[in-house]
C-alpha cells in the first residue's frame, strides 16, 4: 500500500517491476553465495529450492516488463 507524502509521486507500474527485478537479482546473488558456502546436504537442497523460486519470479517479471513495453509502444 502506498503512503503518499506531499511532493512524493507514485512510481509507474514499469518502475515498480524494474525495482522488483533489481531486488530479486540482488537476492539471487546473496542466495547463490550462500549455496557456495553451504555444506549440509539438507541445507543445500533448501538453498537450491530458494534459487529456483527466485529464478521463476525473475522470469515472470521479465515477461511482465516485455508485455508492458509492448503495450506502451
Amino acid at each position: 500500500m502506498w503512503l503518499l507524502i506531499s511532493g512524493e509521486s507514485r512510481k509507474s507500474g514499469y518502475e515498480e517491476i524494474c525495482d522488483e527485478v533489481n531486488r530479486i537479482h540482488q537476492e539471487w546473488g546473496r542466495v547463490r553465495k550462500r549455496l557456495d558456502d553451504t555444506t549440509d546436504p539438507d541445507l543445500v537442497d533448501s538453498v537450491i529450492y530458494e534459487l529456483k523460486s527466485l529464478e521463476k519470479r525473475y522470469g515472470f517479471l521479465i515477461k511482465k516488463l516485455k508485455e508492458y513495453k509492448r503495450s506502451v509502444i
